[in-house]
């Protein structure tokens, strides 16, 4: 893949534009191997509805939960519970309909992987014995 810090430049150059090539940048930042939480806080606040709306699909998309490493699941975490936080507030009903299914796509993934790992480490589902 392209470097980490190529990634993140034209990420970047592409959220500092439009609003349609700030939700370009979203696909790009979801590229890199580690989520960047301050971008994820950055976008929730981005005053164009539709750059929001862009995150939060993107999320419900994604697979956060499926990466490998303990810092990947801690900022899988950290993008939720902000997710969570600003669907409270999101005053858009699109938008805010959008986090909220985002929310629950990240949280089934995150009992299915916290689930898997529990076997792994465990052994086997108790159901299966």
């Amino acid at each position: 893949g392209l470097p980490p810090s190529l990634l993140r430049s034209v990420r970047d150059k592409w959220a500092a534009g439009a609003a349609p090539m700030r939700a370009v940048a979203i696909e790009i930042a979801f590229l890199e191997e580690d989520i960047d939480t301050a971008f994820v806080d950055r976008v929730l606040r981005d005053p164009a509805t539709e750059v929001r709306q862009a995150l939060a699909d993107t999320l419900r998309r994604q697979t956060l939960f499926d990466r490998d490493s303990a810092l990947a699941i801690d900022l899988a975490e950290a993008v939720l519970s902000s997710v969570r936080d600003r669907a409270r507030i999101e005053m858009d009903r699109e938008v805010r309909g959008e986090l909220y299914r985002a929310v629950s796509a990240m949280e089934h993934a995150q009992d299915g992987a916290t689930y898997l790992r529990e076997i792994a480490e465990g052994g086997c589902d108790p159901r299966w014995a």
